[in-house]
């Protein structure tokens, strides 16, 4: 959900620009690109039947090795590992 503000972001059919309020629906597993044009606000639903905020993580976090950043958008060691 786009709560606030002006982005681009990348779809399955290409570049889609929104400007809030707005709702984009994607698949699991899609991953997305976004451009902020102005001060923005973006929103993430996911479903789950999980409690726990640890089996949360696990269920709908991707491990992604090149990211600079894991759960809770906290920023992963910047050692180089060649």
């Amino acid at each position: 959900m786009l709560v606030k503000g002006h982005i681009k972001v990348t779809t399955d059919e290409g570049v889609q620009e929104l400007i809030a309020p707005a709702i984009l629906v994607s698949q699991p597993g899609t991953k997305r690109a976004v451009l902020s044009l102005e001060d923005s606000v973006c929103l993430t639903v996911h479903r789950t039947d999980k409690i726990d905020i640890t089996e949360v993580e696990e269920e709908i976090f991707e491990e992604d090795p090149t990211s600079m950043f894991g759960p809770g958008n906290k920023l992963k060691s910047l050692e180089y590992t060649p």
